[in-house]
């Protein structure tokens, strides 16, 4: 039963993680969302805005599913760049939420409270996802090919997000997207390698994986 349980737990784990895929996925596709739903849609790209948040969620669930398995690693750098990127991604969700559901900044239109939220949490998201690529990186629990590029997406979203770039902006915001989509992705492939390979070393030495057992 005790095993059962931990194999659930740690399926749920994997999924959550997995979530990186298509939260990264929507991110880096909503430079074109915008732009189709300003050309295609009488309510210019506010629709869309409204649904954008199902990108930062999904991100946020995957952060706490590489937590969760260990990808990201147990010390403090690695944690507390993952805390950061959470934080970040919740005060994206509220900057969008505050300004495309709620109306805040028609409200308070000299403060626009939603709208320096959202940016905010975009600079406090690059950052804390650089760190969390730097900290699995060094501490080895992310694979190098994975976490390089990654860092690398990471400061395309930072150069994106501080600064208005217009078109290169775009596929900054994009590319950093495209990061978190390879960032699942390598964790997914490195975790299924390991299981391969242990699987692997069972059927060639069952004796010993018998006493080990015992």
């Amino acid at each position: 039963m005790g095993s059962l349980a931990s194999r659930v737990v740690k399926g749920v784990s994997w999924l959550a993680a997995l979530s990186c895929l298509p939260g990264g996925a929507l991110w880096a596709v909503s430079p074109l969302g915008v732009v189709l739903a300003e050309s295609r849609l009488q309510e210019g790209s506010d629709l869309f805005w409204k649904l954008f948040p199902a990108a930062p969620l999904a991100l946020a669930l995957g952060v706490v599913g590489l937590l969760w398995i260990g990808a990201l690693g147990s010390g403090w750098p690695s944690r507390a760049g993952a805390g950061v990127t959470l934080l970040g991604l919740l005060m994206v969700v509220a900057g969008v939420v505050g300004q495309f559901w709620l109306g805040l900044d028609e409200a308070y239109t000299v403060l626009a409270p939603a709208y320096y939220t959202f940016r905010a949490g975009l600079v406090v998201l690059a950052g804390g996802s650089l760190v969390t690529g730097l900290a699995g990186m060094l501490r080895g629990s992310l694979p190098a090919w994975g976490a390089l590029p990654f860092v690398a997406a990471a400061l395309c979203g930072l150069v994106a997000f501080v600064w208005e770039l217009g078109t290169i902006g775009s596929g900054l915001w994009a590319v950093f997207g495209a990061g978190w989509m390879w960032l699942g992705f390598s964790v997914a492939a490195s975790g299924l390698a390991g299981s391969l390979r242990r699987r692997t070393r069972g059927a060639s030495h069952p004796g010993k994986s018998g006493a080990e057992a015992g």
